[in-house]
Parts: C-alpha cells; structure tokens; sequence
C-alpha cells in the first residue's frame, strides 16, 4: 500500500476547508449571540472595531460572504472584548444563555476577584479531569 501525504491528497484539503467553514459557522453563532446579548454592541461598532465594513460583516452573519481569515476573526471577537475562544464556546453552546450570564457577572468582579475565579475554575477543570 502507498502512503500519501494529508497535504497532498486532494480529500484532505476538502476536509480542512469543511472544518474551517464548520469553525467559522460556529463562530459567527457565538458573535451573533453575544452581540444580541449586548445592548451597547452594534454591527457598525463591532465592525468598525473590528477595521471591516458593516456590509462584510453583514455578509458573513448571513453566509453570504466569503470565508474570512483567521485573523479577521480574532479582531472580531477583540472587538467585543472576548477571546477567539470564548466565542467559539458560545457558538457550539446549547446552554449560550448561562454563559452570557457568568461572563456578565465575571465582567463586573475587579481584577484581584476576577485572577481568584480563573484560578477556582482551573481547579475545578483539573479535579474533573482527574475523576
């Protein structure tokens, strides 16, 4: 038997390309929730904030535009103050709704309650996958 390369076999590419579209659909749910959630956000804001047009990000919420770039969505998930991460959760999320209520409570805590809540969660991730 032969082996091929993943990079060069011409399915691969297709797969890569599918989880990437799959991430950004992902993605964009997340963004739409939070920006729903918030009644300061705007689409002209974020965008703005973001260094693209309201049009692009228009397209991109109704899957009409092109697949953006990594980068644009990190600048994306920046300008409302999330990581790329953190949007990502809230778009595979079934339960978005508890998220968007811990990050409101998280968002009001100063910055020494905030370094004690990340580390309670760190413990409580390292108990759980320790059981």
């Amino acid at each position: 038997m032969r082996n091929v390369k993943l990079d060069t076999c011409p399915f691969a590419a297709q797969s890569q390309n599918a989880r990437m579209l799959d991430q950004t659909t992902i993605f964009l749910t997340g963004l739409r929730r939070y920006i729903d959630s918030r009644p300061e956000l705007t689409i002209a804001g974020v965008a703005s904030d973001a260094n693209i047009s309201k049009s692009t990000l228009h397209k991109l919420f109704q899957g009409a535009g092109h697949s953006p770039k990594i980068s644009t969505l990190e600048a994306l998930a920046e300008a409302v103050g999330l990581s790329y991460d953190a949007v990502i959760a809230l778009g595979r999320s079934d339960r978005h709704e508890d998220i968007l209520a811990v990050v409101a409570i998280f968002e009001k805590l100063s910055p020494s309650e905030k370094a004690a809540a990340q580390d309670y969660l760190e413990f409580l991730r390292a108990k759980s996958t320790n059981e």
